[in-house]
């Protein structure tokens, strides 16, 4: 059903839209690294989860990502999470609260919306990974993995029913107030 949606969609408004069937899920990272064939390996990526809403001008993370030369940018929120991940002052990714004890060190939510350059995830041997982990890994290494916190911006996770339930009611009372893409 979502296939066809796809097509009758892009069909509708002359768009370019892929699909990438996963038999087994493969998780956010192989999700991510499966669908890059669709796109020039030098190019940064915009990724924005599905079960997301948000108000967020996504112009301004592509021009943060390409201005600090990332190798990937996370769009980060303060509210309480139970998976934190840990920055540094520069907004460098450090790992999680468990991993280690940082000094001066930022705990922040990832907020599901991210630029990636395709050459972080075509180095993993992995087809089945997160995408969290894979971040990780490569600040460890010394890749660049920043963040990007918004704060007064709409953002909400609907992947539950009741937190859709709540997107609707924001919507509904004005809370939610979509970017103008036209300027």
């Amino acid at each position: 059903k979502i296939k066809t949606f796809i097509e009758q969609f892009a069909c509708r408004r002359q768009l370019e839209l892929y699909y990438s069937y996963e038999p087994m899920i493969l998780d956010t990272g192989g999700g991510i690294k499966k669908m890059l064939s669709f796109f020039p390996t030098a190019t940064p990526i915009l990724i924005h989860n599905v079960d997301i809403i948000s108000a967020f001008d996504l112009r301004q993370i592509m021009d943060h990502h390409l201005f600090h030369q990332a190798d990937a940018t996370l769009v980060l929120h303060s509210n309480p999470t139970n998976r934190p991940l840990v920055f540094d002052t520069d907004f460098r990714l450090l790992g999680r609260p468990d991993d280690a004890q940082y000094p001066s060190s930022r705990h922040y939510g990832f907020c599901g919306i991210q630029v990636v350059q395709p050459r972080l995830f075509l180095s993993e041997k992995e087809q089945k990974f997160y995408s969290i982990d894979l971040y990780i890994e490569a600040a460890h290494r010394n890749h660049k993995i920043i963040g990007y916190p918004i704060e007064g911006v709409y953002w909400r996770d609907i992947g539950r029913p009741e937190d859709l339930q709540e997107a609707e009611k924001d919507i509904l009372n004005g809370l939610y107030r979509p970017v103008d893409i036209t300027s």
